[in-house]
């Protein structure tokens, strides 16, 4: 059997979803990662100096990338210490922070992320690092880079009924929960960072197409379209939710692959028909993929049809073949190299591959 560059490549890939895959499930070994860290170095220097062999360094490359993947997890498994904001989970504390995420506002009440900077305890200030997801009333309205002060006391987050709940916000590297705690506005919308300035504006520009929805359409089919469109899934209500999920299409009103596929065809094809050259379409595509997705919020759905969108459109370009399968594989290799806990914890992970 001839192992060409590519065939080799996809092997590896494949090599560390199954890495991360076992080590999700035996999450003790973590304790082991020096272990894991000398194994993929001795596989690295044996694949090195393995010499001419070409069936041999490919198997020394693919268990490199095994142990690179039970590796990786291990690394994505915090070791609690007073500097981590999950140290004072079941305390009365005050907590300094920055809304990062986009609040999601339901009838009566409003979540958010918010990324700690200090934690006040016992008249004491303390440095701190860490998210805890944030449960409070509906009004006052925050907004994403709000500098806040909450009092109240840090919770672990627990499963309940059969859902991994606690696994769940693992994944978003949140490991405190706080139910209605006291707020306090220290400044609005802080922006400490060009980043932030920008992901700020989007967030306004989505606002504003939100809006100008609900300007052209009646009710519920505003509400849809905005789930649809732009990722707002909390304001459907109850009853309609529960039509869509007993007739099986649940799907159709959330950000899923179908919408990120049927977007980058539209847009490369309408490219071309302007007149655009492939290079040219290639990128006008690419781009506004990019900024549709990181628009709606970056679920993990998206993000996957996103990089496998970019990788036939790059064969398109390249004059090759799209073969789906080879996407699905580097894909995967992709996110779960940025959070390789996304393999066992994430329903939209599991569903989309």
């Amino acid at each position: 059997m001839v192992f060409t560059k590519s065939k080799i490549f996809l092997l590896c890939c494949l090599s560390f979803v199954v890495g991360v895959a076992i080590h999700s499930f035996f999450e003790g070994w973590s304790r082991y990662e020096l272990i894991w860290f000398f194994l993929v170095v001795c596989f690295l220097v044996v694949t090195v100096i393995s010499g001419r062999n070409t069936r041999r360094r490919i198997i020394f490359l693919v268990i490199l990338f095994l142990f690179l993947g039970v590796w990786r997890y291990s690394l994505a498994i915090p070791e609690s210490s007073p500097q981590d904001l999950s140290f004072y989970n079941g305390q009365e504390v005050k907590i300094k922070g920055r809304v990062c995420s986009e609040p999601e506002r339901k009838t009566e009440r409003q979540q958010f992320r918010l990324c700690s900077t200090a934690i006040i305890k016992n008249g004491e200030k303390k440095k701190v690092e860490g998210k805890v997801l944030v449960t409070t009333a509906g009004y006052p309205v925050h907004h994403y880079a709000d500098m806040l002060m909450l009092e109240g006391e840090l919770q672990v987050p627990e499963p309940f009924q059969g859902f991994a709940y606690d696994k769940y916000l693992a994944k978003q590297e949140i490991y405190s929960v706080s139910y209605y705690p006291e707020v306090e506005l220290l400044s609005s919308e802080q922006y400490s960072h060009p980043t932030d300035i920008v992901y700020g504006k989007l967030l306004q520009l989505k606002k504003y197409l939100a809006g100008k929805i609900e300007q052209g359409l009646e009710e519920p089919e505003a509400t849809l379209a905005n789930a649809m469109l732009l990722g707002y899934k909390g304001s459907i209500p109850d009853d309609i939710r529960e039509q869509f999920s007993r007739a099986g299409l649940s799907h159709i009103i959330a950000i899923s692959g179908l919408h990120i596929s049927i977007l980058v065809v539209l847009v490369f094809y309408m490219c071309l028909g302007l007149g655009a050259h492939r290079n040219g379409a290639f990128y006008m595509s690419s781009l506004l993929l990019i900024f549709y997705i990181i628009l709606i919020g970056s679920p993990i759905s998206a993000v996957r049809a996103g990089l496998m969108g970019f990788l036939a459109l790059l064969a398109v370009r390249m004059g090759r073949l799209p073969k789906p399968t080879n996407f699905l594989v580097i894909s995967a290799f992709v996110i779960l190299l940025v959070n390789p806990m996304l393999l066992r914890y994430d329903v939209g992970f599991q569903l989309s591959f």
